[in-house]
């Protein structure tokens, strides 16, 4: 289980583990041998929903190494990045996720919470001009999306954080 400081730092934190569970993918066939790949994946996506974020980027690291052009790769990618980030390493994080943004498809359905990731680990790290633009871009490409809704309430927090108290009231709304 996830602790609760770690779920009150990410945010709305259930949500959050919910909608990172939602891009996981699962094997088809109790019975089926699993592939290599699949068990490493299965092995990262343990040792991030147990917080042994030490565990995650050596694991992530190794299989990114292995497995470049895995469809699992981005979702790692996203995992690898918040790990970095719980491990104090907001600019290796911020690289990871650069570089999957090099990559990714601009139909991928994974760029909204991409880019909800960038801004809630660029606003943890002060770096609140890139944090704005992330969430903004949240919210104005992907109004529809799950991450929007979060991306307004880091919009909140950078202008609560600029004391701009009526921006955030109304992000909050």
């Amino acid at each position: 289980l996830m602790s609760s400081s770690w779920l009150t730092r990410v945010g709305s934190g259930l949500t959050v583990v919910v909608m990172l569970c939602g891009g996981a993918s699962t094997m088809t066939c109790a019975d089926e041998q699993p592939s290599r790949t699949r068990v490493e994946y299965h092995e990262i996506q343990q040792a991030f929903f147990t917080e042994q974020f030490d565990d995650v980027r050596a694991r992530a690291h190794a299989f990114l190494a292995q497995h470049p052009d895995s469809p699992d790769t981005p979702r790692i990618m996203v995992w690898l990045a918040i790990g970095l980030e719980q491990l104090q390493q907001s600019n290796s994080a911020l690289r990871v996720l650069d570089q999957l943004k090099a990559r990714l498809a601009a139909t991928d359905p994974l760029w909204p919470e991409l880019l909800f990731w960038e801004g809630e680990i660029s606003r943890r790290a002060l770096q609140l001009i890139t944090a704005n633009t992330a969430y903004q871009r949240v919210v104005n490409r992907y109004p529809d999306s799950r991450w929007s809704a979060q991306a307004q309430s880091g919009l909140g927090l950078i202008a609560i954080h600029h004391q701009i108290w009526d921006r955030a009231i109304e992000r909050f709304r």
